[in-house]
């Protein structure tokens, strides 16, 4: 049984946008980092370890509190990469049959985008790339 090309490249970018979704729904759901017990766990016992803290006999737990705070303010960013991605992706999709040359590099993009979620990014990214060497869009024949 031959499947086509066009048919692995959908499986992957429905892929893709599957898990972008499941973690566009992690990320939402965490709430703000100062209430969560794990990350502020994690940063205390990072700061508990540092031996500047160590030797100042210093209270990481306020400081781990600070650092959670801080870092809630830039939450949004991962969310807005991710949702941007989607949408990339989603272009894609639609572009694969008329321009694969095109496709190919919004799928580029959205890998770029999804970058920080590593499995999402490297679907979109072969993807894209086995699309933009297998189109027919081929720049150095418009010269001639």
């Amino acid at each position: 049984m031959k499947t086509s090309v066009h048919t692995i490249i959908v499986i992957l970018s429905v892929c893709s946008i599957v898990l972008l979704i499941a973690a566009f729904i992690f990320l939402s759901s965490i709430g703000p980092l100062e209430q969560n017990k794990t990350a502020n766990t994690v940063v205390t016992d990072i700061l508990s370890k540092d031996p500047k803290a160590q030797r100042d006999n210093v209270d990481t737990a306020p400081l781990a509190a600070d650092i959670l705070s801080y870092l809630n303010q830039y939450a949004h960013y991962p969310l807005i990469l991710i949702g941007f991605s989607v949408v990339l992706n989603g272009i894609s999709l639609a572009l694969l049959r008329s321009q694969k040359h095109l496709s190919g590099i919004f799928l580029i993009c959205a890998a770029v985008a999804s970058f920080f979620t590593l499995i999402p990014a490297v679907l979109q990214a072969v993807s894209g790339i086995y699309l933009i060497k297998r189109s027919k869009f081929n720049v150095h024949a418009a010269d001639q």
